[in-house]
């Protein structure tokens, strides 16, 4: 269900902004009469769009973890409910200006959500400032079962049983540890890849440790 959300809000945020840049381009470009075509053939879809980018959105919200970690979540979501309205003005209007601060809204929303920080840093939200400054010490199993309960646990859970995010049951798991690995490098859905945030040596921690939650 969640996974299925996930890429409808993913598909009409696509629309949405592919929608307002097409009648930017076209504002600013002067084009007023192609303009007011595109704006009257999609008055109607769009409002079909907006309901839908703000429904699943809120519906991811109350069943993501990731929501949980930093402001990015409701900084996204002040961009777009601003967005939606300075985007119909503008164009009622023909307000150039007000096109460009609504397209650049969105670009901003999009690229929030995309990595999960108001600032675009993907690192500084998505890994605990703990790990980032990670002294190794004690056994690969301490070392992955620290990394894992400050940034896995949120989604995961402690016992791996939390299911946010559509994340699966680790209990439940039959991955074999190559797949683990494979899939902590490269994410999956929900699950952002942290190759390139996780060192190799983490990520082989984390993968030894997620392990032991199979049953």
């Amino acid at each position: 269900m969640y996974t299925g959300m996930l890429h409808t809000h993913t598909l009409v945020v696509v629309l949405f902004l592919l929608s307002i840049l097409v009648k930017t381009v076209l504002l600013l470009s002067n084009k007023k009469e192609l303009f007011q075509k595109v704006r009257k053939k999609t008055l109607v879809p769009e409002m079909i769009i907006d309901t839908l980018m703000v429904v699943t959105g809120v519906y991811l919200a109350l069943n993501s973890g990731l929501v949980q970690v930093g402001n990015w979540f409701w900084i996204k979501l002040i961009a777009v409910i601003a967005a939606i309205p300075i985007s119909i003005i503008a164009f009622r209007k023909e307000s150039k200006p007000l096109a460009v601060f609504g397209l650049l809204l969105v670009l901003y929303s999009y690229g929030i959500s995309e990595t999960k920080s108001a600032a675009f840093d993907k690192k500084g939200t998505l890994i605990a400032e703990s790990t980032q400054t990670f002294d190794v010490k004690g056994s690969v199993m301490e070392q992955g079962e620290s990394i894992y309960l400050d940034n896995c646990s949120v989604c995961h859970g402690t016992n791996g049983k939390k299911g946010l995010s559509g994340s699966p049951m680790l209990t439940e798991s039959k991955l074999g540890y190559e797949d683990v690995v494979n899939r902590i490098q490269n994410g999956k859905n929900a699950m952002p890849a942290y190759e390139g945030l996780l060192s190799e040596e983490q990520i082989d921690a984390v993968a030894q440790y997620v392990m032991t939650f199979q049953e």
